[in-house]
């Protein structure tokens, strides 16, 4: 819910579990998609959170609906490193090809953080690299494709992600 008047020219971005696209609004309330920037954003949210949880089928189609939420309060304790080799081939995995299950990683076994426990600073600090590079995915498109001096309006599950948020903020 916005508190522009109706009618204002915005962007709109949408991101939950399965959208992920930015919009344009003109002032007659014509809407145009913009891009779709990485589809299921917020199930790729949530999955990395079942490669730690011991007790998440790795064969399952789709992260639980509490994950991404547990994963975003995870990401607040990360130290925000660079990533190892190791976690570059998992956030290759994670976020260049189609979202599939984490059992379609071809070094699953070998992957790092897999059934870890959620306690595990390291996963914690992977979780916050994590973050970065999915706001990452979608602030460089808006920096490249949004060029009117328009708002930014957030729809979606992913915009109840405070650390996103602030970021969108202090972008201006």
């Amino acid at each position: 819910m916005s508190t522009l008047p109706k009618g204002t020219p915005c962007y709109v971005l949408v991101w939950e579990g399965h959208i992920d696209a930015f919009y344009e609004i003109d002032s007659e309330l014509n809407v145009t998609i913009l891009a779709d920037v990485l589809n299921q954003p917020g199930n790729r949210y949530g999955l990395l959170y079942g490669l730690a949880d011991p007790t998440f089928p790795k064969d399952g189609p789709y992260p639980r609906a509490s994950d991404a939420g547990k994963l975003m309060a995870l990401a607040s304790f990360s130290n925000r490193s660079t990533p190892s080799l190791d976690e570059k081939k998992l956030l290759s995995f994670l976020l260049d090809s189609p979202f599939q299950k984490l059992s379609a990683y071809e070094y699953l076994e070998q992957a790092p953080h897999l059934n870890v426990g959620l306690d595990n600073q390291e996963f914690r600090n992977f979780s916050g690299i994590y973050s970065n590079a999915i706001f990452d995915r979608f602030y460089e498109f808006a920096t490249a494709n949004l060029k009117k001096e328009l708002p930014l309006l957030i729809a979606g599950g992913c915009g109840l992600n405070c650390d996103w948020n602030t970021k969108w903020k202090e972008t201006t």
